[in-house]
């Protein structure tokens, strides 16, 4: 009887474990990682059509103004009351973020990686405090690529678009 009890139990515990993994390997596949460049209307349109990106949308929230929040150096400074964008170091993602009712309306987050490897600690869970969150941008400044993106980022459990873009400074 306890053979069977013990079966089960082993049975029930492989199956969770398939179902968590399945989830998270379904959710990193779902995410899509581009390059900057490949915003260009010219340069893969029919790519981010197919992927169903709004290039010039991304784009602008990259380059543009917009209603931000900043995140640095331990501090949250709003310079609007409904901030679409938000602005995080490394500090604010190496600590927990607390909700706040003004992160309802940012869709897009920028991230500046400053030191090399620095992707490897990066827990993008975090960032469920966005509730409406659509896009994640990675402003390197060392050389980053979308497979260290893809392997080295931890928590990606949304289906996040992911624009990356190498700033090195010669």
């Amino acid at each position: 009887m306890f053979k069977s009890t013990e079966f089960s139990a082993k049975s029930i515990c492989i199956t969770c474990l398939f179902v968590f993994v399945s989830y998270v390997v379904t959710a990193q596949e779902n995410s899509k990682i581009i390059e900057f460049s490949q915003l260009s209307p010219e340069n893969t349109s029919k790519q981010n059509q197919a992927s169903n990106i709004d290039a010039k949308k991304v784009k602008s929230l990259i380059v543009d103004l917009h209603p931000s929040v900043y995140l640095e150096n331990g501090e949250i400074n709003f310079y609007s009351q409904k901030p679409t964008t938000a602005f995080l170091d490394l500090k604010a993602m190496a600590s927990p973020i607390k909700r706040d009712a003004k992160f309802e309306s940012v869709e897009f987050v920028s991230i500046r990686i400053d030191q090399r490897n620095a992707i490897s600690g990066i827990d993008l869970s975090k960032l469920e405090v966005f509730p409406n969150l659509k896009y994640i941008f990675f402003a390197c400044s060392t050389d980053c690529n979308e497979s260290q993106i893809k392997n080295k980022l931890t928590g990606l459990n949304n289906d996040y678009i992911i624009v990356y873009k190498s700033e090195n400074q010669s």
